[in-house]
């Protein structure tokens, strides 16, 4: 029905393949895959490995479309041995309640919906979608209680009592906590909408004030970043953008680098920014496009002309006014021979 959209899966399963091939036992790290893949995905098109369809089809990608390629980047053979076994446990109990038939059919129901979910883990991605991820576990656990592994726990009634004082500080503290993080989302929002509309002496007050509450959110710190480089502060955008790269990747932050470097005169870091954008979605007009204005700058008609041609000759996936716009300036640029 949507060949782009399952050969795109196959393109992601390429190069998550390349990625468990160069970390094969440890992966790249927990919850790594989001912020890594895309850089191994510009470097499979660098490296000239990517045919014309390919580069078609790929997009910013945070999720490997199937649940053990995943696991296996990111935590490594380890890391898979580790799944399956857990696994394994829990379906090799045939556990019959002959006097609890209520038992044996929920059992039953509860492996048949486990098994739903590892089916659909090929194709998708459901353990990062909240209400899946918790049925997972509800389901392994429920599995798990009709096995025989059991133990005895015999508390007192002072016990008790000793072990709640903590357990509702430790509640107060995270309630705090989390309170705390949504009132920072929102002043985040807040910010972005006045950087929208060009407000950036008052955005970069509010992103100043929750950059300790978020510091740690790649996607903040592009928002952060690319207030500073839009509001002129080169130098401390940079700053912000490179924190970012270690928790977030995305074509619109290596740009935004770019940018940057190119304002305070780093002409190589700039280039190779704008190279790593472009090669990170090739199809995207705008990296390609400020790439072609850097060589124009540079006086590098030699590599100006044929991305400008080629961004003339490409033919966009949903038409917009902003590639209009840019092919109408490629346009002006060849003719008159600017470049």
């Amino acid at each position: 029905l949507k060949p782009d959209s399952a050969n795109g899966r196959f393109l992601i399963w390429k190069i998550s393949a390349g990625i468990i091939e160069e970390n094969p036992i440890f992966g790249i790290g927990l919850n790594r895959f989001a912020t890594e893949y895309n850089n191994y995905q510009a470097d499979y098109f660098a490296k000239g490995q990517g045919v014309d369809y390919e580069k078609k089809i790929a997009s910013n990608v945070n999720r490997g479309h199937n649940e053990y390629l995943e696991i296996f980047a990111e935590l490594g053979i380890i890391g898979v041995f580790l799944f399956f076994f857990i696994l394994y446990q829990v379906f090799k109990s045939n556990k019959v309640f002959p006097s609890q038939n209520i038992n044996n059919n929920l059992i039953v129901l509860a492996k048949a919906s486990l098994i739903a979910i590892l089916v659909f883990s090929f194709t998708s991605f459901p353990f990062h979608i909240l209400p899946i991820y918790i049925n997972f576990f509800f389901l392994l656990g429920l599995i798990s209680g009709h096995q025989n592994i059991s133990f005895d726990l015999d508390l007192s009634r002072r016990l008790y009592k000793i072990a709640t004082a903590p357990v509702i500080i430790l509640t107060i503290v995270v309630v705090n906590s989390l309170l705390n993080q949504y009132r920072s989302y929102q002043s985040w929002n807040e910010g972005v909408k006045l950087s929208y509309t060009g407000n950036y002496f008052f955005s970069e007050s509010i992103f100043s004030e929750i950059y300790p509450l978020l510091r740690n959110n790649g996607e903040f710190l592009l928002n952060y970043g690319g207030t500073l480089s839009l509001a002129g502060k080169h130098k401390e955008a940079i700053t912000l953008l490179q924190e970012a790269k270690n928790k977030f990747t995305d074509p619109n932050l290596y740009t935004a680098l770019g940018n940057s470097y190119l304002s305070i005169g780093d002409l190589e870091r700039a280039e190779a920014h704008y190279l790593h954008a472009v090669n990170m979605i090739p199809h995207k007009f705008y990296p390609k496009y400020l790439l072609v204005k850097y060589y124009e700058k540079m006086g590098r008609g030699d590599k100006a002309l044929p991305l400008a041609i080629e961004i003339l000759e490409k033919k966009e996936k949903v038409p917009s006014p902003a590639v209009e716009e840019i092919k109408n300036e490629m346009k002006k640029l060849v003719k008159n021979n600017k470049i």
